[in-house]
């Protein structure tokens, strides 16, 4: 909308500037709900348990791209439930960096009790994919990992539905946290680091992984490192990881 009221005494601004102002404010934070309907807003904000999430697969991933374009890196899911039935996938784009570092996914939601995501995806798959590999391996896009990524104040939890989920997966992405996260009840891996046949180690190298007051608690396995590099570091900070029957 206009600019209402806006105390210019000097004369500073004009159309130009406010455009720039606003789109850095853009870059700053960007909710989900841009990308949802008015419904889906409405439904997800009414549910009281997992029953009644919302399908946010489809929005997710374009939240995703528009925040891999350089256009939002904070992306906030405000309270409610929501569901995701497929892999949702952050790739970074590299093409704006004149550095070996990428614009990483920031994604905080309202709170542990607050912002649920339920995972639906099928047996095998990821729900959240942070892919940098593909960086390595095509030059056009230059050689950088996936740098950077952040995921605070939310529950992933499992539906219950297929074996073998995964909350989420890395590859080729370092300096990954998570910070007052729980992620339950998910009949496999909650944390999925690496887990390529990539011939190129750099490729699905992954470091400096920090875990910050969370709770991974009844999965099949809590933390999975599975990387065919040096190996990452794991540093966590606080938090709880029972109940996780495999490991």
């Amino acid at each position: 909308g206009d600019l209402v009221g806006l105390y210019d005494p000097d004369g500073l601004f004009n159309a130009a500037t406010i455009a720039a102002a606003i789109r850095e404010l853009g870059r700053e934070r960007v909710s989900l709900w841009r990308f949802l309907s008015e419904a889906k807003i409405a439904s997800a904000v009414a549910a009281t348990s997992i029953a009644g999430s919302v399908d946010i697969t489809t929005e997710l991933q374009a939240a995703f791209d528009f925040c891999a374009a350089g256009l939002g890196r904070k992306l906030f899911i405000p309270a409610g439930f929501y569901k995701l039935t497929a892999e949702v996938t952050f790739t970074p784009n590299n093409a704006f960096s004149t550095t070996d570092y990428t614009s990483g996914l920031m994604m905080e939601g309202e709170g542990m009790g607050k912002t649920i995501i339920v995972n639906s995806v099928g047996s095998s798959n990821p729900a959240i994919f942070v892919d940098g590999g593909q960086l390595m391996t095509n030059p056009a896009l230059g050689r950088a990992f996936a740098k950077g990524q952040r995921f605070a104040n939310f529950t992933m939890i499992g539906d219950g539905s297929t074996t073998d989920q995964y909350g989420f997966r890395c590859r080729g992405s370092w300096y990954n946290t998570w910070e007052n996260v729980r992620i339950i009840s998910l009949k496999g891996t909650a944390i999925l680091i690496g887990d390529d046949t990539a011939t190129n180690p750099d490729t699905t190298a992954n470091a400096g992984n920090i875990f910050i007051s969370c709770e991974l608690d009844r999965n099949w396995w809590s933390i999975v490192n599975s990387v065919n590099n040096d190996g990452p570091m794991i540093s966590i900070f606080g938090g709880s990881m029972r109940n996780n029957t495999r490991g």
